[in-house]
């Protein structure tokens, strides 16, 4: 199903996202495969998600996304699959293993820079050992640590869904804001 957003807007939100990263070598330089992993996440928020708030960690490397503490679930989903529009199916599968899946974000990880975002886990406990200055008030924990997880080195990004909107947080700060039209 093809995103409700624009090709101009989602490559002026790969834009924004490479300005702000220029000093983060692990979100990769290339316009092209951010554009691809912000149409991706937009046209998930446009799908729509079972649960909410669903919160997505991507990083580069291996194992459990940094500053993060897998929770134990019985049972647990099927990992392995590759970051794409079709997540709205596997979200929903992976609750039908274990509702207990959606308390807790869902990590993405890959290798190398070329390679592209295989889930690593459902169900991770953000303890970011980032403490930013500069927050919003009154927003809620997922956003915060959304936003605070985002300035750690080896995180590549996290977004935050909601009913009404997709945040992509990099480098401590958000990059992208995208609302149901």
């Amino acid at each position: 199903m093809p995103s409700n957003h624009s090709e101009a807007a989602q490559v002026d939100a790969a834009k924004m996202i490479v300005a702000d990263t220029e000093k983060r070598v692990n979100i990769g330089s290339e316009q092209r495969e951010l554009a691809d992993v912000i149409a991706i996440l937009s046209d998930v928020h446009t799908q729509g998600l079972q649960e909410y708030p669903v919160l997505v960690i991507l990083f580069t490397g291996s194992g459990s996304p940094p500053d993060c503490i897998r929770m134990k679930r019985r049972p647990i989903p099927p990992s392995g699959f590759v970051l794409s529009r079709d997540f709205p199916e596997r979200f929903g599968q992976a609750l039908a293993v274990n509702a207990a899946v959606h308390d807790g974000a869902v990590a993405f990880a890959r290798s190398r820079l070329s390679d592209p975002y295989r889930c690593t886990g459902w169900s991770y406990l953000i303890c970011a050992k980032s403490c930013l200055e500069s927050v919003d008030c009154n927003r809620g924990a997922a956003y915060n640590s959304a936003m605070f997880l985002s300035a750690s080195p080896s995180i590549d990004c996290v977004a935050l869904f909601s009913a009404a909107e997709l945040e992509v947080f990099v480098n401590g700060k958000r990059a992208v804001k995208l609302s149901k039209d």
